[in-house]
Parts: C-alpha cells; structure tokens; sequence
C-alpha cells in the first residue's frame, strides 16, 4: 500500500496550501498523503491558535485603552474640581467670643448703684412701712413674752404666774406669722409695682450696652460666684463700674 499511488486531487489541498501551480501537481504515496494531512491538521491548530493570540492582545489594547481614556477623564475632574476649590470663596469664620462680668446686687447699692433703682427701693419700704411696723411690734412683744417667763421661772414663789402667762406664748406666735405672711405679701405686691419696671428697663439697656461694646455674652459674677462656677477672671472684665455710670447718665432721676 505504501508503494500504491494516490490520485493527484488527494493532496491538492496541501499543492495549494504550499502555493505550488496546479500543473506541477504529482502523485504521491499514501505515506506521503499522511504526513500531508498531519501537516495540514498540525499547520490549522498553529492559525487559530495565533488567530486566539491575536483576538487576545486586541482584547487586551482595548481594555488598556478604556483604562487610560477612564485615567484622562478622571484628570480632567481633578483639575476642573482644583480650579471650582480655588475659585470658591474660603467661609468666613466667626469672631472670637468677648464675655463681660457684672456684679448685680451693686445695682441696690444706695450711694454707688443705679440711681433710679435706689429710688424704687425707697418707694417699695415706704409702701410696707406699715406692715414692716407692726410685724416687727409682735415680733417684739413675743420676745418680751418669753424673756418674762423665762425671769419667773427662776423665782419659785412666781411659779403661778408662769403658768398664766405661758400659754399666751403660742398666740403671739400665732400673731408674729400672720404679720409676716402679710408684710411678705405687701413686699412682693409692692416689689412688681416699684422695682420690676426699673429692673425690666435695666436689663434692656444692659443689652443695648453688649451691643454697643461688641461683647458676646454678659454674666452675672453674684451667681457664679453663689453656684461656685467663678473660681478665676481678669477683672478687665468686669464692667459694672462702666455700665452704672452710663445708666446713670442715660437716665438720670426726673
């Protein structure tokens, strides 16, 4: 079989595949046939391979490609946002806080406080004077009472007497809370007509004041100091001084 002829069409794939003119073809042997077709089948498995090479690094420039268009665009951002950031006014921060202290309860005080306020507290102690009176007139005899029994109580010869009088004790009592509860009332009835007016208009002008003076916030250093809050401060703080004389001049006594 080795030696038998092929036809010549047997091996015209592999005549044409090697480029060889059709009137040049021969016949060939089997064997040859053979080695011709593994030729062919080994020389197809070489082109797709390299066809999947090739498919491979198109696939692979694409992907790079898509990469460095991703990469441009976002440079592109950056910048674009680098110049927005530069453009975009920077916010403005807010001032520093200024805190001011003042020492209220100078406000009462007669010879250096607040002139008007002064003024109300007299009108107010005026007004209760009576029930100031006779309060502090029970207040008075209920002492009386007690130190007279107490004086009989070391004579034994009194000891009657002492009996009578002690049981007068517990009404002057009764009497001494009554005219405190009236005079607490006439005080607080009083302290709403005189005094809450000034201290309302004195807290306005405080304000007025901070404003003036671009302070943040004013405190009161009597309650600080009270709660204990108030362990330090420079007294260039404190302005109570300064506010009253100013008050004082804004609104002097009619």
């Amino acid at each position: 079989m080795d030696n038998e002829l092929i036809k010549v069409g047997y091996c015209r794939d592999y005549l044409d595949t090697i480029k060889v003119p059709a009137q040049h073809y021969l016949p060939i042997r089997k064997s040859q046939q053979l080695r011709v077709e593994k030729y062919l089948q080994a020389s197809n498995e070489m082109r797709t391979s390299h066809a999947k090479r090739v498919a491979g690094r198109s696939y692979l420039c694409s992907n790079v490609f898509a990469m460095r268009f991703m990469l441009l665009i976002l440079v592109g951002s950056l910048v674009q946002f680098s110049a927005y950031a530069q453009k975009k006014p920077a916010i403005a921060q807010p001032p520093a806080s200024r805190i001011a202290l003042v020492r209220a309860a100078e406000f009462y005080n007669e010879q250096s406080g607040i002139a008007r306020l002064s003024k109300a507290q007299q009108k107010l102690m005026e007004a209760i004077r009576t029930e100031d009176s006779s309060y502090r007139k029970q207040l008075a005899n209920l002492e009386t009472l007690k130190q007279e029994i107490t004086a009989l109580e070391r004579d034994a010869s009194k000891q009657a007497e002492v009996a009578m009088k002690r049981p007068l004790v517990p009404q002057l009592e009764r009497d001494v809370e009554e005219r405190k509860f009236m005079l607490d009332e006439a005080y607080q009835l009083k302290e709403r007509e005189f005094i809450a007016p000034v201290i309302r208009a004195i807290i306005e002008e405080l304000d007025a004041y901070r404003r003036t003076k671009k302070f943040t916030i004013v405190l009161n250093a009597d309650n600080l100091n009270q709660s204990g809050t108030l362990l330090s401060f420079d007294p260039a703080i404190d302005v109570t001084t300064d506010f009253i004389q100013h008050y004082n001049k804004k609104f002097p006594l009619p």
